[in-house]
């Protein structure tokens, strides 16, 4: 019996070993399929929903712009004090998101992106950028992409956005549409409009969907695409679902696979709604408040990201803002403060800003007091506020500006 006993349980072993054997290669079977080389490249990235604080960052609204990178905590390269100094308002949401070919990727006008809604006088299926002087400037109208569907009238929202190196435009809509043109044309699917404006279907979302499966096993649909990218001759894509892997990004290609693991972009898997590779060393020192908190002859603190290590910086503000083209130095390219400002000349002319000098890391922790009252200048819609702006002097290059709302 106890020879038995023992028989019996060495065979359950064999076959408890066989099972967990099958099980374990089965799970390997349905591991996603990264990179063989880790991603080593910065993102930045919108989220389809506000994101709680996380790894240091504090509260997102989704109309920020967030720098991820893997091993690299989070940070706002456009929030509301960014989008207040540059437009006078804040976006309620960035839906698409990519640096234009051929222009310089800190430049306030190299982001093109499209925004959720019709508002700031562009419509949703617009692609947009910065112009330097308190608006946006259209650079696709939604007339120009329903006109080559053959859809006019058709009310659309350009949902995903990138160039490629040669300039061709590669987009998804945020919702199915009926095209005299390309006929059936679903959110999933990528569509590519080339220089001459001629619009075709460059992967349909069944494309999507079976590179998703290659990747991760998983066969969950993937709704829509949210996002694109083309980097080095291959299509980068996010997806609504699966849920697992929403906050990844999926490369189209011959092996496709995920860029990396959702936690290694550090934002606790929130779904990616815009996506651009940042281009190498092409970022400009960012200067972020506490902007809710600031109040008038309140003292606000605030930091300086992103500059180049050990530069000597000063920050220059004024209450009004302005446009000066400083295209002929590095950075952002122009001042979004007027340069007659009373509180701007009265610094200039008198002792000058105060000059730091950046960290190893390009960073700079600094603080103003603001003045007593609700007696700010004015912003480029009319609002009362207080502009500032980082410039970094050897060599000089111009950081990107923020603005405190009264």
């Amino acid at each position: 019996m106890h020879q038995l006993s023992l028989h019996r349980s060495l065979g359950r072993s064999r076959s408890n070993r066989s099972a967990l054997a099958s099980l374990a290669a089965g799970a390997l079977l349905m591991a996603p399929a990264l990179a063989q080389n880790p991603f080593t490249g910065a993102l930045w990235v919108s989220t389809d929903l506000d994101l709680p604080p996380i790894g240091g960052l504090a509260l997102q609204d989704d109309a920020n712009v967030l720098r991820i990178q893997g091993g690299a905590s989070p940070r706002t390269i456009a929030g509301p004090g960014h989008w207040q100094a540059a437009l006078g308002a804040v976006p309620q949401d960035i839906d698409a998101l990519a640096f234009r070919p051929g222009i310089a990727a800190d430049r306030y006008d190299a982001a093109a992106f499209s925004l959720t809604i019709g508002e700031l006088g562009v419509l949703d299926g617009d692609v947009v950028a910065l112009d330097g002087h308190g608006k946006l400037q259209v650079l696709v109208a939604e007339s120009t992409f329903v006109l080559a569907l053959g859809a006019p009238g058709a009310n659309i929202d350009v949902d995903a956005l990138a160039y490629d190196d040669a300039g061709n435009l590669y987009f998804s809509l945020e919702a199915d549409l009926t095209s005299a043109v390309l006929g059936a044309v679903k959110d999933g699917d990528v569509l590519r409009m080339d220089g001459a404006g001629i619009i075709t279907l460059h992967k349909t979302e069944a494309d999507v969907q079976a590179a998703m499966t290659i990747a991760t096993g998983l066969t969950t649909a993937i709704s829509d695409v949210s996002s694109l990218e083309w980097a080095a001759g291959e299509l980068w894509v996010s997806t609504i679902g699966p849920s697992s892997v929403d906050g990844s990004v999926l490369v189209l290609g011959a092996a496709p696979h995920l860029l990396a693991a959702e936690a290694d972009f550090g934002i606790g898997g929130a779904e990616i709604d815009a996506l651009a590779l940042v281009p190498a060393a092409a970022e400009n020192a960012v200067l972020n408040f506490d902007f809710a908190s600031s109040v008038p002859g309140g003292t606000i603190q605030g930091r300086i990201e992103g500059g180049a290590p050990l530069a000597p910086v000063m920050v220059v503000c004024a209450g009004n803002a302005g446009a000066l083209d400083l295209g002929g130095f590095g950075g952002f390219g122009a001042l979004l403060l007027d340069p007659a400002d009373p509180w701007l000349v009265a610094t200039l002319s008198g002792s000058g800003p105060s000059i730091g000098k950046l960290d190893a890391q390009g960073g700079l922790s600094v603080g103003f007091s603001l003045p007593p009252g609700l007696t700010g200048g004015i912003g480029f819609a009319g609002e009362s506020g207080w502009s500032f702006q980082a410039i970094e002097l050897a060599p000089v290059r111009v950081g990107a500006p923020a603005r405190i709302k009264l």
